[in-house]
């Protein structure tokens, strides 16, 4: 049979007033539903649920411990995730080492180089040499997860994970950078 919603994004309170009646055929159902307050900042590093699920960024990667269905990576157990975690009866926090600040400078120098250059993408990449630590990720063009349908898939990609590079290409602009 179908359904009708009645209403959805209801206050905790209207709900829990509307369960009280004991309405016949009415029912309550709770939906995991994620903010961005950054909006675009940081959009590829994080990326976005639909449904409850991880489709992109370190939603995707994490998901299973972000839900509490376990570690699906054995480097994460190895790494210290405690036993709830690991076995799935419980889920996890993450702290990234993104710095805002330094990602929204990073993000908005590459927009001003790829919109010098009239490129149609580009990426760039701050990380910390010494630990390995990603400090800063920006793939343009970009999108905003809180309203990740608005936009394309193109838009969507994560160049700096999901392109391949030309390590020849690589090499010399290294080189170059030596050089100056």
């Amino acid at each position: 049979r179908s359904f009708a919603w009645l209403g959805r994004d209801l206050s905790r309170e209207k709900a829990v007033k509307i369960a009280d009646l004991n309405l016949k055929g009415v029912y309550r159902l709770n939906q995991v539903q994620r903010f961005y307050p950054g909006n675009q900042l940081g959009a590829h590093v994080l990326g976005f649920l639909k449904n409850e699920q991880g489709l992109a960024g370190v939603e995707f990667y994490y998901d299973g411990v972000l839900r509490g269905g376990g570690v699906n990576n054995p480097r994460l157990a190895a790494a210290g995730v405690s036993r709830k975690i690991a076995e799935g009866s419980d889920s996890a926090s993450l702290i990234l080492t993104i710095d805002s600040h330094l990602q929204n400078i990073l993000e908005q120098k590459l927009k001003s180089l790829v919109a010098s250059t009239r490129a149609k993408a580009g990426v760039a990449v701050l990380m910390a040499p010494d630990t390995g630590e990603i400090i800063g990720l920006a793939s343009l063009p970009d999108y905003d997860p809180n309203r990740f349908w608005e936009f394309s898939d193109e838009a969507r990609r994560n160049r700096a994970i999901e392109s391949t590079l030309d390590l020849g290409a690589m090499a010399r602009l290294f080189q170059a950078a030596v050089e100056i």
